[in-house]
């Protein structure tokens, strides 16, 4: 039997309200679910998703540009400041190539670091978030008699899941060409046209 976990939540509230069905129609597709806590800024609802094997024509790469939310993360400033640092003291410094064909390799060299970056924060962040979504459930398992000890516990965990939602939201904005502000909303797209 399938051990049903709480999918809403509002202060000391937990109860399984949400569900999702699989009709016949996606039951040779369908091959997993899961139940993902969401911040309560957010929703008092859990993410509930489905995993289907579609089959889809991949459409290429695209264009590509940087993702200006990295200058946020530590680990990124860190790693291109000692990267430049590196790539100007030993490579551009022996050059004897134009000022544009330095500059123009250094982008190059900042564009490789960037994307080498990304490509290994992606899986890290959709690891760490199913680790603390695993943590979460355990939490919850294991401290379902003890709602004091529950809801002491339950932000150590929300709080960095939280962080890695927010994170994942601006890029899925930034993917999306829209910017949204909080007190004016307004489309990038849509000042494009104007």
């Amino acid at each position: 039997a399938m051990e049903i976990l709480p999918t809403f939540r509002r202060g000391k509230i937990v109860k399984t309200l949400d569900y999702i069905m699989v009709g016949r129609q996606l039951k040779d597709v369908y091959f997993a679910n899961d139940i993902e806590y969401v911040s309560s800024e957010w929703t008092d609802h859990a993410l509930l998703t489905i995993k289907l094997r579609l089959q889809l024509t991949n459409t290429g790469k695209g264009l590509w540009r940087a993702n200006p939310n990295l200058v946020h993360h530590k680990s990124y400033v860190k790693k291109i400041n000692s990267g430049i640092s590196h790539f100007m003291e030993t490579i551009l410094a022996t050059s004897s190539d134009s000022n544009q064909l330095k500059w123009d390799r250094l982008k190059g060299y900042v564009r490789k670091l960037t994307k080498a970056y990304c490509s290994n924060r992606a899986p890290w962040r959709k690891q760490r978030l199913k680790d603390l979504q695993s943590s979460r459930n355990q939490l919850i398992r294991r401290l379902k008699g003890d709602q004091e000890a529950l809801q002491q516990e339950l932000p150590k965990v929300e709080k960095p899941i939280a962080q890695l939602e927010h994170e994942i939201a601006l890029n899925a904005t930034l993917k999306a060409g829209r910017l949204w502000l909080d007190n004016n909303e307004h489309s990038v797209g849509f000042l494009k046209k104007t």
